[in-house]
Protein backbone atom coordinates (compact mmCIF):
# COMPACT_ATOMS: atom_id res chain seq x y z
CA UNK A 1 0.00 0.00 0.00
CA UNK A 2 0.98 3.67 -0.01
CA UNK A 3 4.12 4.24 2.05
CA UNK A 4 2.28 5.79 5.01
CA UNK A 5 0.63 2.55 6.17
CA UNK A 6 3.65 0.99 7.90
CA UNK A 7 4.57 4.08 9.99
CA UNK A 8 0.89 4.37 10.92
CA UNK A 9 0.72 0.78 12.17
CA UNK A 10 3.93 1.29 14.16
CA UNK A 11 2.50 4.44 15.76
CA UNK A 12 -0.69 2.63 16.73
CA UNK A 13 1.35 -0.17 18.31
CA UNK A 14 3.22 2.51 20.26
CA UNK A 15 -0.02 4.03 21.57
CA UNK A 16 -1.24 0.61 22.70
CA UNK A 17 2.10 -0.02 24.42
CA UNK A 18 1.85 3.33 26.23
CA UNK A 19 -1.51 2.31 27.68
CA UNK A 20 -0.01 -0.99 28.85
CA UNK A 21 2.85 0.94 30.47
CA UNK A 22 0.26 3.05 32.28
CA UNK A 23 -1.26 -0.15 33.70
CA UNK A 24 2.17 -1.13 35.04
CA UNK A 25 2.60 2.32 36.60
CA UNK A 26 -0.82 2.19 38.28
CA UNK A 27 -0.06 -1.23 39.76
CA UNK A 28 3.27 0.03 41.09
CA UNK A 29 1.60 3.07 42.67
CA UNK A 30 -1.01 0.88 44.37
CA UNK A 31 1.73 -1.29 45.82
CA UNK A 32 3.93 1.63 46.92
CA UNK A 33 1.16 3.69 48.56
CA UNK A 34 -1.13 0.91 49.81
CA UNK A 35 -0.94 2.29 53.35
CA UNK A 36 -1.48 5.93 52.27
CA UNK A 37 -4.88 6.13 50.53
CA UNK A 38 -4.84 9.92 50.26
CA UNK A 39 -1.42 9.99 48.57
CA UNK A 40 -2.43 7.03 46.37
CA UNK A 41 -5.52 8.84 45.08
CA UNK A 42 -3.50 11.94 44.24
CA UNK A 43 -0.71 10.07 42.46
CA UNK A 44 -3.20 7.91 40.53
CA UNK A 45 -5.09 11.04 39.47
CA UNK A 46 -1.90 12.72 38.26
CA UNK A 47 -0.60 9.60 36.53
CA UNK A 48 -3.88 9.04 34.73
CA UNK A 49 -4.12 12.67 33.65
CA UNK A 50 -0.62 12.34 32.16
CA UNK A 51 -1.62 9.16 30.29
CA UNK A 52 -4.88 10.72 29.11
CA UNK A 53 -3.19 13.91 27.94
CA UNK A 54 -0.38 12.18 26.07
CA UNK A 55 -2.76 9.71 24.41
CA UNK A 56 -5.25 12.32 23.22
CA UNK A 57 -2.51 14.63 21.94
CA UNK A 58 -0.71 11.72 20.26
CA UNK A 59 -3.93 10.48 18.62
CA UNK A 60 -4.69 13.90 17.20
CA UNK A 61 -1.08 14.41 16.14
CA UNK A 62 -1.21 11.05 14.37
CA UNK A 63 -4.28 12.21 12.42
CA UNK A 64 -2.46 15.32 11.18
CA UNK A 65 0.77 13.46 10.45
CA UNK A 66 -0.94 10.61 8.58
CA UNK A 67 -3.17 12.88 6.48
CA UNK A 68 -0.20 15.11 5.54
CA UNK A 69 1.98 12.09 4.71
CA UNK A 70 -0.85 10.67 2.63
CA UNK A 71 -1.28 13.91 0.69
CA UNK A 72 2.42 13.93 -0.16
CA UNK A 73 2.47 10.22 -1.05
CA UNK A 74 -0.50 10.61 -3.40
CA UNK A 75 1.09 13.64 -5.09
CA UNK A 76 4.28 11.64 -5.60
CA UNK A 77 2.22 8.77 -7.04
CA UNK A 78 0.49 11.14 -9.48
CA UNK A 79 3.91 12.34 -10.68
CA UNK A 80 4.72 8.74 -11.57
CA UNK A 81 1.37 7.57 -12.92
CA UNK A 82 0.21 10.41 -15.18
CA UNK A 83 2.25 10.67 -18.42
CA UNK A 84 1.89 14.45 -18.85
CA UNK A 85 1.05 17.41 -16.65
CA UNK A 86 -2.06 18.06 -18.76
CA UNK A 87 -3.32 14.55 -17.98
CA UNK A 88 -3.72 15.34 -14.30
CA UNK A 89 -7.30 16.11 -13.22
CA UNK A 90 -7.97 19.80 -13.81
CA UNK A 91 -9.01 20.37 -10.20
CA UNK A 92 -5.70 18.92 -8.97
CA UNK A 93 -3.70 21.15 -11.31
CA UNK A 94 -5.67 24.26 -10.32
CA UNK A 95 -5.49 23.63 -6.58
CA UNK A 96 -1.79 22.82 -6.86
CA UNK A 97 -1.18 26.13 -8.63
CA UNK A 98 -3.17 28.08 -6.03
CA UNK A 99 -1.30 26.39 -3.17
CA UNK A 100 2.08 27.09 -4.77
CA UNK A 101 1.22 30.77 -5.16
CA UNK A 102 0.12 30.92 -1.51
CA UNK A 103 3.40 29.31 -0.43
CA UNK A 104 5.37 31.84 -2.46
CA UNK A 105 3.38 34.73 -1.00
CA UNK A 106 3.51 33.62 2.63
CA UNK A 107 7.02 32.07 2.52
CA UNK A 108 8.03 31.02 6.07
CA UNK A 109 4.52 31.82 7.37
CA UNK A 110 3.00 29.10 5.16
CA UNK A 111 1.98 26.19 7.40
CA UNK A 112 3.14 23.12 5.47
CA UNK A 113 4.51 19.81 6.77
CA UNK A 114 7.93 20.75 5.37
CA UNK A 115 8.92 24.02 3.63
CA UNK A 116 8.62 23.71 -0.17
CA UNK A 117 11.76 24.28 -2.23
CA UNK A 118 11.33 27.63 -4.00
CA UNK A 119 13.08 26.44 -7.14
CA UNK A 120 10.77 23.43 -7.36
CA UNK A 121 7.77 25.72 -6.87
CA UNK A 122 8.83 28.06 -9.66
CA UNK A 123 9.60 25.13 -11.98
CA UNK A 124 6.17 23.60 -11.30
CA UNK A 125 4.42 26.88 -12.02
CA UNK A 126 6.17 27.05 -15.40
CA UNK A 127 5.10 23.56 -16.58
CA UNK A 128 3.31 23.18 -19.91
CA UNK A 129 0.57 20.55 -20.43
CA UNK A 130 2.99 18.34 -22.40
CA UNK A 131 5.65 18.28 -19.65
CA UNK A 132 6.05 15.45 -17.20
CA UNK A 133 4.06 16.10 -14.01
CA UNK A 134 6.06 17.75 -11.24
CA UNK A 135 3.68 18.31 -8.37
CA UNK A 136 5.33 19.72 -5.23
CA UNK A 137 4.00 17.25 -2.63
CA UNK A 138 4.45 19.37 0.50
CA UNK A 139 2.37 22.20 -0.99
CA UNK A 140 -0.75 20.04 -0.59
CA UNK A 141 -0.23 20.02 3.21
CA UNK A 142 -0.76 23.78 3.54
CA UNK A 143 -3.28 24.00 6.39
CA UNK A 144 -5.05 26.63 8.45
CA UNK A 145 -7.43 24.69 10.72
CA UNK A 146 -7.88 21.65 12.96
CA UNK A 147 -8.18 18.36 11.09
CA UNK A 148 -11.87 17.77 11.65
CA UNK A 149 -13.33 15.31 9.18
CA UNK A 150 -14.88 17.80 6.70
CA UNK A 151 -11.59 19.70 6.64
CA UNK A 152 -9.67 16.47 5.98
CA UNK A 153 -12.12 15.78 3.15
CA UNK A 154 -11.19 19.15 1.64
CA UNK A 155 -7.47 18.42 1.99
CA UNK A 156 -7.82 15.04 0.25
CA UNK A 157 -9.92 16.64 -2.46
CA UNK A 158 -6.85 18.72 -3.36
CA UNK A 159 -5.26 15.54 -4.75
CA UNK A 160 -8.51 14.26 -6.27
CA UNK A 161 -9.64 11.89 -3.49
CA UNK A 162 -13.28 11.92 -2.40
CA UNK A 163 -14.05 10.79 1.17
CA UNK A 164 -17.56 9.50 0.43
CA UNK A 165 -18.73 6.85 2.89
CA UNK A 166 -15.93 7.45 5.38
CA UNK A 167 -18.10 10.11 6.99
CA UNK A 168 -20.22 7.28 8.41
CA UNK A 169 -17.42 5.13 9.83
CA UNK A 170 -16.46 1.48 9.45
CA UNK A 171 -15.38 0.38 12.93
CA UNK A 172 -18.97 0.09 14.13
CA UNK A 173 -18.27 -1.87 17.35
CA UNK A 174 -15.68 0.58 18.61
CA UNK A 175 -17.78 3.60 17.65
CA UNK A 176 -20.91 2.27 19.32
CA UNK A 177 -18.95 1.32 22.45
CA UNK A 178 -17.75 4.90 22.74
CA UNK A 179 -21.18 6.40 22.03
CA UNK A 180 -20.43 7.94 18.62
CA UNK A 181 -22.57 7.48 15.54
CA UNK A 182 -19.81 8.03 12.96
CA UNK A 183 -16.26 9.17 12.36
CA UNK A 184 -17.26 12.81 12.04
CA UNK A 185 -18.73 13.07 15.54
CA UNK A 186 -15.79 11.14 17.00
CA UNK A 187 -13.16 13.33 15.35
CA UNK A 188 -15.02 16.43 16.55
CA UNK A 189 -14.77 15.10 20.10
CA UNK A 190 -11.07 14.21 19.72
CA UNK A 191 -10.24 17.66 18.37
CA UNK A 192 -12.16 19.34 21.22
CA UNK A 193 -10.35 17.23 23.84
CA UNK A 194 -7.00 18.08 22.28
CA UNK A 195 -7.88 21.78 22.22
CA UNK A 196 -9.04 21.68 25.86
CA UNK A 197 -5.68 20.18 26.86
CA UNK A 198 -3.78 22.75 24.80
CA UNK A 199 -5.61 25.55 26.65
CA UNK A 200 -5.22 23.89 30.08
CA UNK A 201 -8.92 23.49 30.77
CA UNK A 202 -10.04 21.37 33.72
CA UNK A 203 -10.09 17.61 34.33
CA UNK A 204 -13.85 17.15 34.48
CA UNK A 205 -14.17 15.28 31.19
CA UNK A 206 -11.23 12.85 31.44
CA UNK A 207 -12.35 9.40 30.27
CA UNK A 208 -11.49 6.03 31.79
CA UNK A 209 -8.86 3.56 30.65
CA UNK A 210 -11.13 1.26 28.63
CA UNK A 211 -12.73 4.13 26.75
CA UNK A 212 -9.35 5.73 26.05
CA UNK A 213 -8.17 2.41 24.57
CA UNK A 214 -11.28 2.44 22.39
CA UNK A 215 -10.35 5.93 21.18
CA UNK A 216 -6.99 4.56 20.00
CA UNK A 217 -8.73 1.77 18.08
CA UNK A 218 -11.16 4.20 16.43
CA UNK A 219 -8.28 6.45 15.33
CA UNK A 220 -6.52 3.37 13.94
CA UNK A 221 -9.63 2.27 12.02
CA UNK A 222 -10.31 5.75 10.70
CA UNK A 223 -6.77 6.37 9.44
CA UNK A 224 -6.41 2.90 7.94
CA UNK A 225 -9.68 3.44 6.07
CA UNK A 226 -8.39 6.78 4.75
CA UNK A 227 -5.15 5.13 3.60
CA UNK A 228 -7.08 2.29 1.91
CA UNK A 229 -9.31 4.82 0.16
CA UNK A 230 -6.33 6.81 -1.13
CA UNK A 231 -4.70 3.57 -2.25
CA UNK A 232 -7.85 2.65 -4.17
CA UNK A 233 -7.73 5.97 -6.03
CA UNK A 234 -4.06 5.37 -6.87
CA UNK A 235 -4.81 1.85 -8.13
CA UNK A 236 -7.67 3.16 -10.27
CA UNK A 237 -5.31 5.76 -11.79
CA UNK A 238 -2.83 2.99 -12.62
CA UNK A 239 -5.76 1.07 -14.10
CA UNK A 240 -6.65 4.05 -16.30
CA UNK A 241 -3.12 4.83 -17.52
CA UNK A 242 -0.86 1.79 -17.31
CA UNK A 243 -2.60 -1.60 -17.21
CA UNK A 244 -5.41 -3.51 -18.94
CA UNK A 245 -7.57 -6.30 -17.51
CA UNK A 246 -6.63 -9.83 -18.51
CA UNK A 247 -10.06 -11.17 -17.63
CA UNK A 248 -12.74 -11.43 -14.98
CA UNK A 249 -13.42 -13.46 -11.84
CA UNK A 250 -16.29 -15.83 -12.64
CA UNK A 251 -16.23 -18.09 -9.57
CA UNK A 252 -14.56 -18.45 -6.17
CA UNK A 253 -13.68 -21.41 -3.96
CA UNK A 254 -11.78 -21.68 -0.71
CA UNK A 255 -8.25 -20.57 -1.58
CA UNK A 256 -8.97 -20.15 -5.30
CA UNK A 257 -10.47 -17.66 -7.75
CA UNK A 258 -11.81 -18.76 -11.11
CA UNK A 259 -10.66 -16.38 -13.84
CA UNK A 260 -11.89 -16.22 -17.43
CA UNK A 261 -8.61 -15.32 -19.19
CA UNK A 262 -9.43 -13.13 -22.19
CA UNK A 263 -6.04 -11.65 -23.16
CA UNK A 264 -2.36 -12.05 -22.37
CA UNK A 265 -1.24 -14.67 -19.85
CA UNK A 266 -1.05 -15.49 -16.14
CA UNK A 267 1.76 -17.30 -14.32
CA UNK A 268 2.61 -18.63 -10.89
CA UNK A 269 4.35 -15.84 -8.99
CA UNK A 270 2.37 -13.04 -10.67
CA UNK A 271 0.61 -10.56 -8.40
CA UNK A 272 -2.99 -10.18 -9.52
CA UNK A 273 -5.15 -7.16 -8.77
CA UNK A 274 -8.87 -7.72 -8.22
CA UNK A 275 -10.77 -4.47 -8.77
CA UNK A 276 -14.49 -3.96 -8.15
CA UNK A 277 -16.41 -0.75 -7.50
CA UNK A 278 -15.12 0.70 -4.22
CA UNK A 279 -12.53 -1.90 -3.21
CA UNK A 280 -9.49 -3.69 -4.54
CA UNK A 281 -7.20 -6.45 -3.32
CA UNK A 282 -4.01 -8.03 -4.59
CA UNK A 283 -2.77 -11.58 -4.28
CA UNK A 284 0.28 -13.61 -5.27
CA UNK A 285 -0.60 -16.47 -7.60
CA UNK A 286 0.48 -19.63 -5.75
CA UNK A 287 -0.73 -22.19 -8.28
CA UNK A 288 -2.72 -22.54 -11.53
CA UNK A 289 -5.07 -25.14 -12.96
CA UNK A 290 -7.32 -25.33 -16.02
CA UNK A 291 -9.52 -28.21 -17.11
CA UNK A 292 -7.92 -30.40 -14.44
CA UNK A 293 -4.39 -29.66 -15.66
CA UNK A 294 -1.87 -27.86 -13.46
CA UNK A 295 0.71 -25.56 -15.02
CA UNK A 296 3.09 -22.75 -14.14
CA UNK A 297 1.36 -20.49 -16.66
CA UNK A 298 -1.54 -20.22 -19.09
CA UNK A 299 -1.69 -18.02 -22.20
CA UNK A 300 -4.72 -16.75 -24.10
CA UNK A 301 -4.72 -18.31 -27.55
CA UNK A 302 -7.78 -16.84 -29.26
CA UNK A 303 -10.53 -18.34 -27.09
CA UNK A 304 -11.15 -17.49 -23.43
CA UNK A 305 -9.60 -19.93 -20.93
CA UNK A 306 -11.08 -20.74 -17.52
CA UNK A 307 -8.21 -20.77 -15.02
CA UNK A 308 -8.36 -21.50 -11.29
CA UNK A 309 -5.71 -19.44 -9.50
CA UNK A 310 -4.65 -20.42 -6.01
CA UNK A 311 -4.35 -17.27 -3.82
CA UNK A 312 -4.44 -16.26 -0.17
CA UNK A 313 -7.51 -14.68 1.46
CA UNK A 314 -10.06 -14.94 -1.32
CA UNK A 315 -12.30 -11.85 -0.91
CA UNK A 316 -16.04 -12.36 -0.54
CA UNK A 317 -18.28 -11.38 -3.47
CA UNK A 318 -15.29 -11.34 -5.84
CA UNK A 319 -17.33 -12.61 -8.78
CA UNK A 320 -17.38 -9.93 -11.47
CA UNK A 321 -14.04 -8.39 -10.43
CA UNK A 322 -11.75 -7.27 -13.22
CA UNK A 323 -8.39 -9.03 -13.02
CA UNK A 324 -5.04 -7.36 -13.73
CA UNK A 325 -1.41 -8.37 -13.52
CA UNK A 326 0.39 -5.74 -11.43
CA UNK A 327 3.75 -4.63 -12.87
CA UNK A 328 6.66 -4.77 -10.41
CA UNK A 329 7.22 -1.00 -10.72
CA UNK A 330 3.98 -0.44 -8.79
CA UNK A 331 4.90 -2.75 -5.92
CA UNK A 332 4.82 0.13 -3.42
CA UNK A 333 1.18 0.85 -4.30
CA UNK A 334 0.05 -2.77 -4.18
CA UNK A 335 -3.03 -3.14 -1.95
CA UNK A 336 -3.20 -5.89 0.63
CA UNK A 337 -5.19 -9.11 0.36
CA UNK A 338 -7.75 -7.60 2.75
CA UNK A 339 -10.79 -5.97 1.25
CA UNK A 340 -11.47 -2.33 2.12
CA UNK A 341 -13.57 -2.37 5.27
CA UNK A 342 -12.29 -5.72 6.52
CA UNK A 343 -9.81 -5.90 9.42
CA UNK A 344 -6.15 -5.40 8.54
CA UNK A 345 -3.59 -7.41 10.55
CA UNK A 346 -1.57 -5.21 12.90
Amino acid sequence: MLSVSQPLLEAIRGLRADLELSDVLMAALEQRFAAEPGALREYVRRAWRLTYSSTIISCYGLVEQTVDSLLMAVAEAWNRIYPEHGDLPESVRQQHRDLLLTCLRDRERARTRTPPDERAVLAALALSPADRPSLVPTAFTLSTANYRLPYVGGLLNRVGIEMGGLYHGRVDDALSKSGFANYESFIDDLVQRRNDLAHSYGDDDIINRDLLATYVEIVAGYLLDVVRLANLFAIKAIHDWDIEPIGMVVKTWTGRVGIRLEIDSIAVGDRVLLLKDDWCTSHEVLGLQSEGVSSDSFTYGGDPINVAAEVDLVPSKAEGCEVYILPTNWADLTPSANKWGEPTPT
